[in-house]
């Protein structure tokens, strides 16, 4: 697959549910290793953490983990994403605002 994509736009990729479009995504992302040629976004060999803010993948599945609270979820994906937990704190309080869910 080969994409030029224009800075400063939003794209999606959208069609069937199929296994292989997810994993396209998915190795984008960095949330899958690449398979024999290896996957690239400018400058860029994936999996690359550098890129993982410009990226994004949601499921059709459930995207937390049961197991983790609330509060752990938060900071694991903003983790992923290199945010410092002073940060992590006020984008969390923010959210849990958002959703009518802070205390």
């Amino acid at each position: 697959m080969n994409l030029k994509l224009q800075k400063g736009k939003i794209y999606g990729l959208l069609g069937l549910n199929c296994p292989e479009k997810a994993a396209r995504i998915k190795i984008l992302s960095g949330l899958l290793a690449p398979t024999d040629v290896g996957a690239f976004v400018p400058g860029n060999k994936i999996p690359d953490k550098k890129i993982a803010s410009y990226i994004s993948y949601m499921g059709q599945e459930t995207v937390l983990y049961i197991g983790l609270t609330v509060h752990q979820n938060i900071e694991f994906y903003a983790k992923l994403f290199g945010i410092n937990k002073a940060e992590i704190k006020v984008k969390e309080k923010d959210l849990l605002e958002f959703v009518d869910l802070y205390d």
